[in-house]
């Protein structure tokens, strides 16, 4: 059985002027799974497509 993940990548910005961290994601994201899929960040566009791909087996 397949446990795919999409997973955002999010870069972190400097804290604002009352110190709360920010945080904003960057367009990309991977697809894996424990059987051994492994995107790599890639676009989230391409990573959902390989998440939807895996996932119809």
């Amino acid at each position: 059985m397949h446990a795919t993940q999409l997973i955002a990548e999010i870069r972190t910005l400097t804290p604002d002027d009352e110190g709360w961290a920010r945080h904003e994601r960057t367009g990309r994201a991977c697809a894996v799974c424990p059987c051994g899929l492994d995107t790599g960040f890639v676009t989230a566009t391409q990573a959902a497509a390989a998440f939807r791909t895996h996932t119809a087996r």
